[in-house]
């Protein structure tokens, strides 16, 4: 017979269509129901994860990342106080439903300042486990200050501390280093008929190196570096391909010194065939313990991976990718010339990492070790 468990979201933001984590969080949750009699909550009630409305259950906390500014402290203070109070206030609907429903534990997705699946959890005495992808006291840090900053790190540590098991997504787990020993680091993943598209495929070299840039631009994919690089790479024999919103400022500066070919945001499946045809996937920048999908994307297809020598690339990957210095644009042109210069080390890069994720990364392989460590949690209570 399944445990019976709870996929709790308590940041219905992270069901927006076009997010990375409605993504991962639908992947989880098809994932963990082989293994598990899954139901799905937002904050407190039972919900319908096919459902694509969920908007009267956003949070003021959402709505306050427009209504502020970084200088507005006292008001973000406020928020915060509202936000810790409003989330405190549906523990004791929440522990009531999952009574209710004789759940034999929880798995929750982190969000800020918001304790209340840990707090239930330990009032109905089960097995309590987090989904963490990112700092959240520092995501929020971008949008508005706060007085009570410096204790939002600090709550965000112990309710780690305090939970049956840590999944951090990325390398997160080496940002805490929590003395609990209660974590893991995991990887996002690929599904496995993204990787059987490609098992077949190999890379064919004609007059143009094909180089792609995926991204929902944001500052911290280093934009500028990229830029900086292309204009001073030896090869002018290249095509850039960018897919992905916000990248028209990279089609201006690059669009008179080589190729560029901007097709605008596209699905996974629409991206398949462009991949097809790319040599080298590029990645300018990332957060040191960031988990970045793009390099699935990209590996899957067999192209050769460039990426800064951040920890989680550096934990995951080794020696599947090319590395330059983080934030250095003129080693970034040194590592892509050698490539540009050597088809053969462009082909040796792209079928390693090919290799890699289809042994390691495939979404089963990644929840069939999250599932491992929650078993052996759930049964300690039995």
């Amino acid at each position: 017979m399944k445990h019976k468990g709870i996929y709790l979201i308590t940041e219905p933001g992270c069901l927006d269509t076009d997010s990375g984590a409605n993504h991962h969080i639908r992947t989880g949750f098809s994932q963990l129901s082989q293994q598990f009699e899954i139901l799905f909550f937002i904050r407190d009630s039972k919900a319908d994860l096919r459902s694509s409305d969920h908007s009267l259950n956003t949070s003021s906390l959402n709505s306050s990342k427009t209504i502020l500014n970084k200088g507005s402290i006292l008001k973000g203070s406020i928020i915060d106080l509202i936000t810790l109070f409003k989330n405190l206030f549906y523990i004791f609907k929440l522990v009531n439903n999952l009574k209710n429903e004789k759940a034999s534990f929880i798995y929750e997705r982190k969000a800020y300042l918001n304790p209340t699946g840990l707090i239930a959890a330990k009032i109905l005495k089960i097995p309590h486990f987090y989904e963490a992808n990112g700092l959240q006291f520092q995501r929020m840090e971008k949008y508005y200050s706060s007085f009570f900053n410096p204790m939002t790190r600090i709550l965000e540590k112990w309710t780690y501390s305090f939970s049956d098991h840590v999944f951090f997504v990325g390398t997160y787990g080496n940002y805490w280093k929590l003395k609990s020993k209660n974590w893991s680091n995991i990887e996002n993943g690929i599904e496995d008929t993204h990787l059987k598209y490609f098992d077949k495929h190999s890379k064919v070299f004609e007059d143009d190196i094909h180089i792609c840039f995926i991204a929902r631009l944001m500052s911290h994919h280093r934009q500028e570096i990229l830029i900086q690089c292309l204009q001073s790479v030896a090869n002018k024999n290249i095509h850039l391909h960018l897919i992905g919103s916000g990248l028209e400022e990279i089609e201006e500066a690059l669009g008179n010194i080589i190729k560029v070919t901007n097709y605008g945001y596209k699905d996974r499946e629409a991206i398949k065939p462009i991949l097809k045809m790319m040599h080298i996937g590029i990645i300018p920048g990332s957060p040191e313990f960031t988990s970045t999908m793009k390099i699935f994307d990209y590996g899957s297809a067999k192209c050769a991976v460039i990426g800064p020598d951040i920890t989680n690339f550096k934990f995951w990957f080794s020696d599947k990718i090319a590395f330059f210095k983080k934030n250095d644009a003129t080693d970034f042109a040194r590592v892509l010339n050698v490539l540009l210069k050597d088809k053969t080390l462009v082909i040796g890069y792209g079928v390693k990492i090919f290799q890699h994720i289809s042994e390691n990364f495939t979404w089963n392989k990644v929840y069939e070790k999250v599932t491992c460590k929650m078993i052996v949690e759930i049964d300690k209570t039995k």
